[in-house]
């Protein structure tokens, strides 16, 4: 059954109404009902009934019967607050029918495809499990198992190093385990040590050996997932940083990324953006011709925006451009078709814990520094579920 809840709001003077989406504060104390006519029923029509069953606000239920009126009314008009003139006025209109516009919305809203839960998502990101607790000697790989908070896990890139594949395939399989579905992100030091090339071929030998993982891990790496029952789809990607020419020479002798990584440079990096980009903005204006009431989490590991996505005091670094791209600040965004079904997008990489509304977006991360207790973030949360 449809119960979309509405609201409504201004002066039922003279049949006169407005309609908004949010409850209606105390002070308009109106209360509404239907008024069933004699004659037959249509089959199929809307029913609006008003009703006061909380002490602060009062809620609009539509929903749809059988048999419903076609003309609605209202039978009783009060206002605690107003008046005794507006209310005089206003219970003089008691069978004054609905205006069009109200009809009009209504029907709208009870003609649409059927409403589907939130899905709720597990996130964290920058575990690190290659490096050594410089305590007890040990690799996470092994040692840090991240605790279920729903069925759903997003791992945001920096996980771990796939010139470790074995100690990398035992940390997914046992998530893969624990969780229904693990959805994973690529980061920078996934590659550290090796190749962009052998490392993608170590991931793919997982998916081709172990069966748990070809079941229940989702690879983001330009990848579309829509859950079953739903209408939600994430998009996933790395999201490469776009290196700006004035931070190019700096950003090439002081990050790792172009030690670590081999044959991997500042061309590289920047190209990669580029797919990454047009990829990710192609696949929203698809969904969004061919099926506009979905909602859409994107996933990547570097950061969307220059702006609260990492420590005040890294905002303006000379090196900001190898870890963020300002596209939900950025005009180019604006112009996107679709941007309005992004509800969610989450990332990594900046070991900077937020969570914060840009550009009509919830922009969240939850890096947890390191996997072993010395480092962890304080701001980081082992609990953090985001519901989309």
């Amino acid at each position: 059954m449809l119960k979309p809840c509405i609201c409504l709001r201004g002066s039922f003077v003279r049949g006169i109404s407005r309609c908004c989406r949010l409850p209606l504060p105390r002070d308009l104390g109106y209360q509404l009902s239907c008024l069933y006519p004699e004659q037959p029923f249509s089959p199929g029509v809307p029913q609006l009934r008003w009703t006061d069953s909380q002490a602060t606000n009062h809620t609009a239920e539509i929903f749809h019967t059988p048999s419903a009126t076609t003309t609605m009314s209202f039978s009783s008009i009060f206002s605690e607050k107003r008046a005794s003139k507006e209310s005089t006025s206003s219970t003089s209109s008691t069978h004054s029918i609905l205006p069009k516009s109200l009809v009009d919305y209504i029907h709208s809203v009870t003609e649409r495809s059927p409403t589907y839960p939130t899905i709720p998502i597990q996130l964290v990101s920058d575990i690190h499990l290659e490096i050594f607790d410089p305590v007890f000697k040990t690799q996470g790989h092994l040692e840090y198992t991240i605790p279920r908070q729903c069925p759903y896990l997003i791992l945001a890139g920096d996980i771990g190093t796939l010139n470790q594949p074995e100690n990398y395939l035992c940390f997914l399989r046992r998530h893969c385990e624990i969780f229904d579905k693990v959805f994973l992100v690529l980061g920078n030091h996934e590659f550290y040590g090796t190749s962009r090339r052998d490392g993608f071929s170590n991931i793919e030998s997982f998916f081709a050996d172990d069966p748990v993982i070809a079941e229940k891990l989702v690879l983001l790496n330009r990848n579309r997932y829509d859950f079953p029952d739903s209408k939600l789809t994430i998009l996933g990607c790395t999201l490469q940083s776009e290196i700006r020419p004035e931070q190019r020479d700096e950003i090439a002798s002081k990050l790792n990324d172009f030690r670590q990584i081999k044959g991997w440079r500042v061309d590289d990096h920047n190209a990669e953006h580029s797919i990454d980009i047009a990829w990710l903005r192609d696949q929203i204006e698809e969904i969004a011709e061919t099926e506009p009431d979905r909602r859409i989490l994107v996933a990547t590991h570097h950061a969307p925006s220059f702006r609260k996505t990492s420590a005040p005091q890294h905002e303006d670094s000379s090196l900001s451009s190898a870890f963020c791209t300002g596209i939900l600040e950025g005009g180019a965004w604006r112009g996107w078709k679709g941007k309005e079904m992004v509800k969610v997008w989450v990332f990594g990489h900046t070991h900077w814990c937020c969570d914060f509304n840009l550009s009509g977006v919830r922009v969240v991360s939850n890096q947890r520094g390191y996997w072993f207790e010395s480092t962890v973030r304080q701001d980081y949360k082992e609990d953090l579920v985001v519901d989309v």
